[in-house]
């Protein structure tokens, strides 16, 4: 059992204890120096921890955002395990390997719509956000804004759990007004123009053929005291465009607010932005899998050389997500990409983490 463990402890005792089971089982620790780091290592993907030990006691006031960072119902979060999980996996030698058999997580039955919408309506919708940052110079440009559900024993899903239903189920405006209200909440009364930022929603196609997404935004921007400029929507794959005539007056429209709005999710087989491209989008996004294969594959690099041109022609910012790792940082950069979203910079984070991974990010980008 090879694995990466991330500990938080309060006493020294405790993390020797945990160095010395996890040496018989191969493991590599890693020890938190305390909860702001611990938070900006769970952000990033430096390295990438396969199991989170954390004892509740060593947390303080940031037990909170700990718990919200390292509960994530995704395959790509550390498992959590809390102290206590010693005495569940049994006393003496070997408790640690009972407790990473523990904390393996098995994959859930998908949901039903009614469920997921019964969520929705609660009031269950949550946001993470995921930084964007500039290439050649490593700052933050942007956020974007991503949906969480809060399942009562599933715990905290991902869009890919739920969101589907919902549009399926004709939820898609219900799911857009919740996100900008809770997006807004969050970064209103001008912090996006304080930290220099623009903040990305995703929107599906037919919500964006609605007249009615202009006037609600607008109401919204007012509320919260959000400049529309800072604000891009980002076209997700999830409906093809069948008529992009259509797009025209509901785009030109939200220009005319001053909101941006991107392409998103292009891809060599299945996006291709071409019948897109004279319409009023300034940014496009490059799928995370085109993005991830490019490192390593002649033909996935040549599709984000193209893509390059392509954005360039159309006086568009492109966007690379799934920038995991260095290679892909590299190669991206090199490519002429002009901005950056994956592990590599930080994952999906709670509102209370963005300050940690900030700090953490930028003493980085300046050593």
């Amino acid at each position: 059992m090879l694995s990466r463990l991330l500990v938080l402890g309060r006493d020294d005792g405790w993390r020797d204890v945990v160095r010395r089971e996890a040496a018989a089982l191969r493991a590599e620790v890693t020890a938190a120096e305390g909860p702001g780091q611990a938070i900006a290592l769970l952000a990033g993907n430096m390295p990438r921890f396969s199991h989170f030990l954390l004892d509740p006691g060593a947390a303080g006031d940031a037990l909170p955002v700990l718990l919200q960072l390292a509960a994530e119902a995704t395959p790509d979060m550390p498992r959590l395990i809390l102290r206590e999980a010693e005495a569940e996996a049994g006393a003496g030698a070997g408790w640690l390997a009972g407790a990473l058999r523990l904390g393996v997580r098995a994959r859930p039955a998908r949901l039903g719509a009614a469920e997921v919408v019964g969520l929705l309506a609660d009031g269950q919708l949550g946001l993470r956000y995921q930084p964007i940052v500039r290439m050649a110079d490593r700052r933050p440009v942007a956020v974007e804004g991503l949906a969480r559900l809060a399942h009562p024993t599933r715990g905290t899903l991902a869009p890919a759990a739920f969101v589907p239903q919902l549009e399926a189920a004709g939820e898609g405006w219900a799911l857009t007004e919740q996100v900008v209200a809770r997006a807004f909440a969050d970064w209103g009364d001008g912090r996006l123009e304080a930290e220099g930022l623009s903040l990305s929603l995703n929107v599906p196609l037919d919500v964006l053929l609605l007249p009615e997404l202009a006037g609600m935004l607008e109401k919204a921007c007012a509320a919260h005291k959000v400049r529309p400029n800072r604000v891009v929507l980002e076209l997700t794959e999830t409906q093809i465009v069948v008529d992009p005539g259509a797009l025209e007056r509901p785009m030109m429209v939200l220009r005319g607010l001053g909101v941006r709005m991107a392409i998103d999710d292009i891809a060599p087989v299945t996006h291709d932005p071409a019948a897109l491209l004279h319409l009023p989008f300034s940014a496009m996004k490059l799928d995370r899998a085109a993005v991830r294969d490019a490192a390593d594959n002649a033909d996935a690099a040549a599709f984000v050389r193209r893509s390059v041109a392509t954005a360039r022609a159309a006086g568009m910012a492109l966007v690379a997500e799934g920038v995991e790792d260095a290679a892909i940082w590299a190669m991206t950069r090199a490519a002429g990409v002009d901005q950056a979203q994956g592990f590599r910079i930080a994952r999906p984070l709670p509102m209370a983490a963005m300050p940690a991974w900030r700090q953490d990010w930028m003493a980085r980008a300046e050593g």
